[in-house]
C-alpha cells in the first residue's frame, strides 16, 4: 500500500509539475483547453514595436496586413452590429496587449472610426508614459474619481487620428474606483461621441481590474504569447472570467517566432510565400 500511495502521489506531483511549466505553442492545443475561439495567430513583428509606433505597421507589410485581419475578423465579430467596446487582456504580462490595442487604435482611424484608446492600466500606464507625458496629464482615473469631465481629460489625435484616455492621476485602488459605477456613466458618454472604444488593460493574474471593465465590453479579447504563457496560468485566467461571467469572446496568440512555422501550416506558408516570394 505504501508503495502504491507513493507511485500515485508521484504520478500526481509529476502532472502538476508539468502543467505548471506547460506553456501555450499553438491554437491546436489552446482549441483542448477551452471551446473559446482563436481569432488570430500573430507573428513576433519584424521590429521591436512600442505602442506609440504603431504608425509604422502600415499597408503592404506582412506586420500591418496581419493587424488588419485582425481587425476585419472583430469588426465581423458581431455581423451586422459592429462592436463599440473592445477590451484587450492577458493571462500575463509581456504579451503584447498594449501595443495591439494601439496598433488596432490606429488602423481603426485609417478606416474612417472614430477611435478612443483608453489606457485602463492604472498601475504602469505603458500608454500613457509614450503618449500622454506619464501620469502629469488628467485621465481615466480622474474622470472616475470626478475630478473633471471625460472632454476635459481626452487627448485628441494623439496616435494618428486616433484620441487617447490616458490613465490619469492615480491614487487609491483603482479596483475599488472601477467598481464603483463610475465606469457606465463613461462610457456612455464615450459610445455617444466615439464608433470605437478600445481599452488596454492589465493581466488578469495580476489585478482584477480587467476582469471588472470587461463586464462593459461589446468584445473581449483575451491573448497569450506563445511559448511564454503558462498553460496553469491561461486556465486560471478563463475560469476568473467564466465566474465573473463574462467568458472572452476571442484569443490571440501572439509573438509566434519563425521556428513555430511547421505548427501553423500551409495557411502561414502560404502568407510567407506572398510577402516574401
Amino acid at each position: 500500500m505504501s508503495v502504491f500511495l507513493g507511485g500515485f502521489l508521484g504520478t500526481v506531483l509529476v502532472v502538476v509539475l508539468q502543467l505548471s511549466r506547460a506553456r501555450l505553442y499553438s491554437a491546436a492545443q489552446i482549441a483542448g483547453l477551452t471551446s473559446v475561439p482563436v481569432i488570430a495567430v500573430l507573428d513576433q513583428f519584424s521590429q521591436k514595436i512600442r505602442p506609440e509606433q504603431a504608425s509604422a505597421l502600415g499597408p503592404q507589410t506582412r506586420d500591418g496586413e496581419a493587424i488588419r485581419n485582425l481587425r476585419t475578423t472583430l469588426l465581423m465579430a458581431r455581423g451586422d452590429v459592429p462592436p463599440q467596446v473592445v477590451v484587450f487582456t492577458s493571462a500575463e504580462s509581456g504579451d503584447g496587449k498594449s501595443t495591439l490595442s494601439a496598433a488596432m487604435a490606429h488602423n481603426m482611424a485609417q478606416i474612417g472610426k472614430s477611435v478612443l484608446l483608453v489606457d485602463g492600466d492604472l498601475r504602469r500606464h505603458y500608454l500613457s508614459d509614450p503618449l500622454a507625458d506619464g501620469n502629469s496629464k488628467p485621465g481615466l482615473f480622474d474622470v472616475l474619481s470626478g475630478r473633471c469631465d471625460l472632454a476635459e481629460a481626452v487627448l485628441p489625435g494623439v496616435l494618428g487620428q486616433a484620441d487617447i484616455l490616458p490613465a490619469g492621476s492615480v491614487s487609491g485602488s483603482a479596483a475599488d474606483l472601477l467598481s464603483q459605477g463610475g465606469l457606465t456613466e463613461l462610457l456612455s458618454v464615450a459610445r455617444s461621441h466615439w464608433d470605437i472604444i478600445i481599452f488596454d488593460t492589465p493581466p488578469i493574474s495580476v489585478v482584477p481590474d480587467a476582469r471588472i471593465i470587461g463586464q462593459h465590453a461589446d468584445l473581449l479579447i483575451l491573448l497569450a504569447q506563445w511559448n511564454t504563457t503558462r498553460q496553469a496560468v491561461f486556465i486560471d485566467a478563463l475560469r476568473a472570467l467564466e465566474q465573473g461571467g463574462r467568458s472572452p469572446d476571442g484569443i490571440v496568440l501572439t509573438k509566434v517566432k519563425a521556428a513555430a512555422k511547421p505548427l501553423y501550416g500551409a495557411t502561414k506558408r502560404s502568407r510567407d510565400r506572398y510577402y516574401h516570394g
